[in-house]
C-alpha cells in the first residue's frame, strides 16, 4: 500500500481512530439525487447552431 502524504505530515495525521460519519461524508460531497445541476454544464444539445 502507497500514501502520497509528505513525511512532515505523518505524523501529525489522526492514524488511530477512523473519520467519522460527517466526516466521510463531508470529503464524498453531497448525493446524485440532492446534485439539482452541475456548475457550468450544458447540454451539447442545447443553443444555436455553430455557423
Amino acid at each position: 500500500m502507497f500514501i502520497n502524504v509528505p513525511k512532515l505530515v505523518m505524523g501529525q495525521m489522526p492514524w488511530g481512530e477512523p473519520p467519522s460519519p460527517a466526516t466521510q461524508q463531508a470529503k464524498r460531497g453531497p448525493r446524485a439525487s440532492e446534485v439539482q445541476e452541475l456548475y457550468g454544464s450544458r447540454s451539447p444539445s442545447a443553443g444555436g447552431q455553430a455557423s
